[in-house]
């Protein structure tokens, strides 16, 4: 088994993982003192890059940074259930007054206002029975069960969609980091992040709020239980 440390590209992509873990901290800090602090540390860490990256850069072969998402596609291990399937996504526009009485509290400020709930708080992120995971704000079917996994992280995630098409992908260049944001296609309701240190076969971690989500139990598994 070859050791991805000797692979060109890993320390670049590992100290931009550490850089953006960072900012993600940052903007989960529930006090100005601990936010403070991790802006400090974030402050150094971007410093330290600044000195590192071109040496590192130098170092890679470009032509054999590919990353699991795009050695999973080159191989097909991507599996089909992610493809475009059936007709265009109908969007749902409503007013934020209207969305203020169709959502909580918790959904609202979430899914309408960006938030983001503290890691092991949520209601789905250790939820382990069959079922499909859709969004709170629309009923729209986004993740299932077979594509979820446990990331340690606190937060829901999936390494894949039930359809590419139902979610969608935006630069989100807030906490002194860039990331992908992901919404949901009909509503544009916010979920949460993408990142590219999932398991295989995409690579990717679809790192979603339980508060933006709503679980159905697959009947038959419900009958079992």
């Amino acid at each position: 088994m070859v050791d991805p440390r000797t692979q060109p590209g890993y320390w670049i992509r590992s100290i931009s993982r550490g850089a953006s873990l960072m900012a993600d901290i940052l903007g989960r800090c529930d006090s100005l003192r601990h936010r403070a602090t991790a802006a400090r540390y974030l402050v150094r860490m971007r410093w330290i890059l600044t000195l590192l990256l071109p040496a590192l850069a130098a170092c890679s072969n470009d032509a054999a940074t590919a990353t699991p998402r795009a050695a999973a596609s080159e191989t097909g291990a991507i599996a089909e259930a992610s493809a475009p399937q059936g007709p265009a996504i109908e969007k749902l526009v409503l007013s934020e007054e209207k969305w203020k009485e169709r959502l909580t509290p918790g959904a609202y400020r979430i899914l309408r206002e960006a938030g983001t709930e503290r890691a092991f708080t949520g209601a789905l992120w250790n939820e382990h029975r069959t079922g499909t995971y859709s969004c709170a704000g629309c009923g729209l079917e986004l993740f299932s069960s077979q594509s979820k996994y446990d990331s340690k992280t606190g937060w829901p995630s999936y390494w894949q969609p039930l359809d590419s098409r139902n979610v969608s992908e935006h630069e989100d260049r807030g906490l002194f980091s860039v990331r992908t944001e992901i919404r949901c296609s009909r509503c544009d309701g916010h979920l949460g992040h993408l990142f590219d240190d999932g398991p295989l076969p995409t690579g990717l971690r679809y790192c979603m709020n339980s508060a933006a989500l709503r679980f159905e139990v697959q009947k038959d598994a419900a009958a079992r239980e």
